[in-house]
């Protein structure tokens, strides 16, 4: 068995999850890798220890250069705020590590360039989490799509909505905030939406789009209050044209009242329609006009039912699978950053108010 030394970036939720992939995935998977959990890196030193001590690091360290440094860590997973993963993530592959990085993986296009010019430079094994690509039924409804079974497809409809900002009172978390989150929902939810639209369907070849602010203002952690002009936007929404003559529409909020993590999209070509919804992840529907009988299928796509978490299990053994075949890991950093350079199109036509071109996008 070969060792791979893991150091992790970040011990909220992102970290906890991507360390229970790692921990679990031989228990799953016949590997030729095992995981060793080195080092851990964060900015709440006491909380930081614990967490550490329990997951089962070797060390906890609120010094970034140390996990950067240790030679016995082999990938780096950057679980961090968004505006803390340019950073790590150059310094990771100048030192040749291997880097996964959450999304999105940059503030801005110029930042992912760079980004994915250090991992390219390096020869380092580069990955991005766009984690609802590897569930079961997503896996599936590429599937479909990629063998005809839809036919030419003519729609797609996406939204991820979530109601953690309806209420007024709702604090202004980092992911609030612009100043760290680097927007608001486009940069949190839109990735995903705009990752499994171009996935599924393909290329984008136009969009305009509009956005909302609905909040006066909000309470940050520390008391004090954020106004206005320090919020990101909490709903976008957009229509599309894909380069295959498919129209669409892409829709993420954070004031869908009674959403609690409404992860939506729709499929429909010629010959049949397919739909999913993560809130019912273990089944997709999908209609074939071939049938009988009218209407959409529940297919349940798993034996056993699977969880959320399931994607990240299934992430990360594709990761290890690249490093047993010496190939890169797709998605990848050089999908990250076409994703960023859509966002940014996405803002730049909510400004603008105008359709906007992507012929200029490398696909």
């Amino acid at each position: 068995m070969k060792e791979i030394g893991i150091g992790m970036l970040g011990h909220s939720w992102m970290g906890r999850t991507h360390t229970l992939a790692f921990k679990t995935h031989s228990l799953y998977f016949e590997t030729e890798y095992l995981p060793r959990f080195v080092g851990i890196y964060g900015r709440e030193e006491k909380t930081l220890r614990y967490d550490a001590k329990r997951w089962g690091y070797k060390y906890a360290t609120t010094d970034l250069d140390r996990i950067i440094s240790d030679d016995s860590i082999d990938v780096v997973v950057n679980a961090l705020p968004n505006h803390m993963h340019r950073e790590p993530c150059i310094l990771a592959a100048e030192a040749g590590k291997d880097v996964i990085c959450e999304k999105p993986l940059g503030l801005s296009p110029a930042e992912t360039q760079e980004m994915l010019s250090a991992v390219e430079r390096n020869g380092v094994r580069d990955m991005m989490v766009f984690n609802y690509r590897w569930l079961p039924a997503m896996q599936l409804a590429k599937r479909l799509i990629r063998d005809g079974r839809l036919g030419r497809i003519l729609q797609y409809r996406g939204l991820y909505g979530q109601s953690w900002l309806v209420s007024p009172e709702a604090p202004a978390s980092w992911k609030v905030l612009k100043e760290t989150s680097g927007a608001g929902v486009l940069l949190d939810l839109g990735p995903h939406a705009v990752d499994l639209a171009t996935h599924l369907v393909g290329p984008i070849s136009e969009l305009v789009a509009q956005e909302a602010l609905f909040a006066e203002g909000r309470r940050k952690p520390d008391g004090t209050w954020a106004s206005r002009d320090e919020l990101g936007e909490e709903f976008v929404n957009c229509l599309v044209r894909f380069q295959g003559g498919a129209r669409g529409s892409l829709e993420v909020s954070r004031v869908s009242t009674g959403f609690m993590n409404k992860n939506r999209i729709e499929v429909h070509g010629t010959k049949g329609a397919l739909a999913f919804d993560l809130e019912n992840l273990n089944s997709l529907r999908i209609y074939d006009m071939e049938q009988e009988n009218d209407g959409f299928r529940n297919y349940v796509v798993d034996s056993h039912n699977v969880g959320w978490s399931r994607a990240f299990l299934l992430q990360t053994h594709h990761f290890i699978q690249c490093l047993s075949e010496d190939r890169r890991p797709s998605p990848n950093f050089r999908d990250g950053h076409r994703v960023q350079l859509i966002l940014d199109r996405i803002m730049q036509s909510a400004r603008e108010g105008r359709w906007l071109s992507l012929d200029d996008i490398e696909w």
